[in-house]
């Protein structure tokens, strides 16, 4: 259902995930920036650098990311799409996940949720930065 979702974005997405190391998802958020849909991430400092993660390919194809170096993680997984569907549970964006863990992920367009869901991605975007200093000096 996530790829689904990410085929059909026609104007935005945004992601705030613990992590992205599925390259079958990977490549379809690739490919929505390429259909030319605005893509915006949100993920954790430590995982960014985690092996497997594409954190850096999604910059090199010109994705914002946005990473949080405090001395907690940011656990959310989360993403919303055209500002109409949301995302949620505990499913991290992983191959694991997609093919061996017991995992939920919740789709909704209620528009109420879809809206908290959006506040919560702007007050995250807006405290975070693209890089961090000092990678985990503060853990």
């Amino acid at each position: 259902r996530l790829r689904t979702l990410l085929q059909y974005a026609s104007d935005k997405v945004d992601i705030c995930v613990f992590t992205i190391t599925d390259n079958t998802v990977s490549d379809e958020i690739l490919a929505a920036v390429n259909r030319g849909v605005a893509i915006r991430i949100i993920t954790d400092d430590r995982k960014s650098e985690d092996v497997g993660s594409d954190v850096e390919r999604f910059r090199e194809a010109g994705i914002e990311v946005r990473i949080d170096c405090s001395s907690h993680h940011m656990h959310h997984k989360f993403a919303i799409f055209d500002d109409h569907t949301m995302v949620d549970g505990s499913y991290n964006w992983t191959r694991a996940a997609a093919d061996y863990n017991q995992e939920s992920l919740i789709v909704s367009t209620e528009l109420a949720l879809v809206r908290k869901f959006q506040k919560r991605f702007s007050e995250l975007w807006n405290a975070f930065t693209e890089t961090c200093p000092n990678p985990h000096s503060n853990r």
